[in-house]
Protein backbone atom coordinates (compact mmCIF):
# COMPACT_ATOMS: atom_id res chain seq x y z
CA UNK A 1 0.00 0.00 0.00
CA UNK A 2 1.52 3.54 -0.98
CA UNK A 3 0.76 6.61 1.17
CA UNK A 4 1.56 9.73 -0.34
CA UNK A 5 1.84 13.69 0.45
CA UNK A 6 2.41 15.96 -3.16
CA UNK A 7 2.73 19.70 -2.42
CA UNK A 8 4.97 21.91 -4.73
CA UNK A 9 7.77 21.54 -3.08
CA UNK A 10 8.53 17.63 -2.79
CA UNK A 11 6.68 14.19 -2.72
CA UNK A 12 6.60 11.98 -0.05
CA UNK A 13 5.53 8.44 -0.17
CA UNK A 14 5.47 5.86 2.86
CA UNK A 15 5.11 2.32 1.28
CA UNK A 16 4.96 -1.36 3.09
CA UNK A 17 4.39 -0.42 6.46
CA UNK A 18 5.11 -3.51 8.53
CA UNK A 19 6.04 -3.71 12.21
CA UNK A 20 9.27 -4.31 11.57
CA UNK A 21 10.59 -2.25 8.71
CA UNK A 22 9.06 1.44 6.76
CA UNK A 23 10.05 2.17 3.12
CA UNK A 24 10.29 6.08 2.71
CA UNK A 25 10.45 7.17 -0.78
CA UNK A 26 11.15 10.98 -1.03
CA UNK A 27 12.07 13.46 -3.71
CA UNK A 28 12.00 16.77 -5.13
CA UNK A 29 9.46 17.83 -7.28
CA UNK A 30 11.83 20.49 -8.70
CA UNK A 31 13.56 18.25 -10.32
CA UNK A 32 10.89 16.84 -12.77
CA UNK A 33 11.88 18.11 -16.15
CA UNK A 34 9.19 18.77 -18.68
CA UNK A 35 10.25 18.86 -22.03
CA UNK A 36 8.70 21.05 -24.56
CA UNK A 37 9.68 21.02 -28.15
CA UNK A 38 8.47 22.86 -30.81
CA UNK A 39 7.47 21.98 -33.99
CA UNK A 40 6.28 23.64 -37.75
CA UNK A 41 2.50 23.68 -37.68
CA UNK A 42 2.38 25.47 -40.74
CA UNK A 43 4.71 25.40 -43.67
CA UNK A 44 4.79 27.66 -46.84
CA UNK A 45 3.09 25.31 -49.28
CA UNK A 46 0.68 24.97 -46.96
CA UNK A 47 0.14 28.56 -46.50
CA UNK A 48 -0.13 29.16 -49.94
CA UNK A 49 -2.38 26.79 -50.44
CA UNK A 50 -5.04 28.14 -48.17
CA UNK A 51 -4.52 31.90 -49.36
CA UNK A 52 -5.80 30.33 -52.76
CA UNK A 53 -7.96 28.01 -51.51
CA UNK A 54 -9.50 31.52 -49.90
CA UNK A 55 -9.01 33.21 -53.03
CA UNK A 56 -11.03 30.72 -54.94
CA UNK A 57 -13.78 30.98 -52.70
CA UNK A 58 -14.07 34.39 -52.06
CA UNK A 59 -13.88 35.16 -55.92
CA UNK A 60 -16.02 32.49 -57.09
CA UNK A 61 -18.66 34.33 -54.55
CA UNK A 62 -18.44 37.50 -56.10
CA UNK A 63 -18.68 36.06 -59.71
CA UNK A 64 -22.03 34.39 -58.22
CA UNK A 65 -22.65 37.89 -56.35
CA UNK A 66 -22.10 39.86 -59.93
CA UNK A 67 -24.04 37.62 -61.92
CA UNK A 68 -26.72 38.00 -59.83
CA UNK A 69 -27.34 41.76 -60.02
CA UNK A 70 -26.50 41.69 -63.56
CA UNK A 71 -30.11 39.51 -63.14
CA UNK A 72 -31.68 41.80 -61.09
CA UNK A 73 -30.79 45.07 -63.11
CA UNK A 74 -31.91 43.42 -66.39
CA UNK A 75 -35.24 42.52 -64.56
CA UNK A 76 -35.52 45.81 -63.20
CA UNK A 77 -34.83 47.27 -66.49
CA UNK A 78 -37.07 44.69 -68.39
CA UNK A 79 -40.58 45.64 -66.01
CA UNK A 80 -39.82 48.84 -66.44
CA UNK A 81 -39.49 48.88 -69.95
CA UNK A 82 -43.13 47.03 -70.43
CA UNK A 83 -44.82 49.16 -67.71
CA UNK A 84 -43.91 52.29 -70.62
CA UNK A 85 -44.52 50.35 -73.47
CA UNK A 86 -47.99 48.85 -71.51
CA UNK A 87 -49.10 52.74 -70.58
CA UNK A 88 -47.81 53.82 -73.95
CA UNK A 89 -50.55 51.47 -75.58
CA UNK A 90 -53.18 52.29 -73.54
CA UNK A 91 -52.39 56.11 -74.52
CA UNK A 92 -52.94 55.37 -78.19
CA UNK A 93 -55.94 53.41 -77.56
CA UNK A 94 -57.79 56.26 -75.51
CA UNK A 95 -56.59 58.57 -78.33
CA UNK A 96 -58.27 56.23 -80.86
CA UNK A 97 -61.24 55.94 -78.71
CA UNK A 98 -61.97 59.94 -78.28
CA UNK A 99 -61.38 60.09 -82.16
CA UNK A 100 -63.71 57.24 -82.89
CA UNK A 101 -66.39 59.14 -80.13
CA UNK A 102 -65.90 62.74 -82.02
CA UNK A 103 -65.91 61.06 -85.13
CA UNK A 104 -69.57 59.16 -84.42
CA UNK A 105 -71.09 62.65 -83.19
CA UNK A 106 -69.85 64.19 -86.34
CA UNK A 107 -71.55 61.91 -88.34
CA UNK A 108 -75.10 62.58 -85.91
CA UNK A 109 -74.62 65.98 -85.86
CA UNK A 110 -73.48 67.48 -89.74
CA UNK A 111 -73.28 71.22 -88.79
CA UNK A 112 -70.49 70.42 -85.97
CA UNK A 113 -67.38 68.95 -87.29
CA UNK A 114 -64.37 68.83 -85.09
CA UNK A 115 -60.93 68.26 -86.53
CA UNK A 116 -58.63 65.25 -84.80
CA UNK A 117 -55.52 66.56 -83.80
CA UNK A 118 -52.81 63.54 -84.41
Amino acid sequence: MLYSCNTHMATVGVKGLNESHVTLLAGARWLQVILTRETVGYDVTQLIADIGGQLGIWIGLSFVAIVELLELAWKVVNRAAVVRLEARRQRRRRRCRSVAESASSAVDDPIHVPVASV
